[in-house]
This record gives structure tokens, C-alpha cells and sequence, in this order.
């Protein structure tokens, strides 16, 4: 199982400033119900594509001022950073299917 980390503001920005690597980072709340479902569909998908990015996790709770910083809105939302620039924002619940999809395109870019 890939592991997912926690991150709070200064966490993100530090490790979106590493170049060449694909971040996708889950937004999410303790009061979200969608969120409590989607948690495992998207640590499902982070155990299947961990060699070829990095997935985190960001509780908008705890760290609000991360989650309008990257232009979140509403929970569940997964937002994908490319050379730390947010480059995809998928909100609401979305399928392993849907999440594979949006990842594989944004993968094709990392090439």
C-alpha cells in the first residue's frame, strides 16, 4: 500500500517545488461525507501509480489557507500539480475509472 502523506501549507509548497515530478493532492474534509468515500478510491489509485507521482493528502479543516491557495472550493476535490503549477482540478466524487483517466492524461505530459 502507497503511503499518503499529510501535508500542511509549508509542506505542499516545499514539495511542489520539486521539478520533474507529477503531485496529485487530495483536498478533503472530516465532515464530508464524499470524502469518506472517496478516501479509499483514491488511495487506490495512488497504490497504482506511486512510481510515477506523488500523492498527497490536505485536510481543508486544518489547513484552509493551503486549500484557497490552490483554488479548492468545495471537498472532495484532487487537485494535480505539474511542475508545481496546478494543472488539472477534478471536484467532487469522481470514480477510479474517471481519476485513472484525468491521471493518465496528465502523465502524458511528464514525458
Amino acid at each position: 500500500m502507497s503511503d499518503v502523506h499529510d501535508l500542511d501549507a509549508d509542506g505542499l509548497y516545499r514539495e511542489l517545488s520539486v521539478p520533474h515530478r507529477l503531485f496529485v493532492v487530495y483536498f478533503s474534509a472530516p465532515w464530508c461525507g464524499p470524502c469518506t468515500g472517496m478516501k479509499p478510491v483514491f488511495q487506490k489509485l495512488a497504490d497504482a501509480y506511486s512510481q510515477l507521482a506523488s500523492f498527497r493528502h490536505v485536510d481543508v479543516a486544518l489547513s484552509p489557507t493551503v486549500a484557497k491557495a490552490s483554488n479548492i472550493h468545495g471537498v472532495p476535490s484532487i487537485a494535480v500539480f505539474r511542475e508545481g503549477i496546478l494543472s488539472k482540478l477534478i471536484m467532487g466524487a469522481n470514480s477510479y475509472r474517471e481519476l485513472q483517466k484525468a491521471l493518465e492524461i496528465e502523465l502524458k505530459y511528464m514525458d
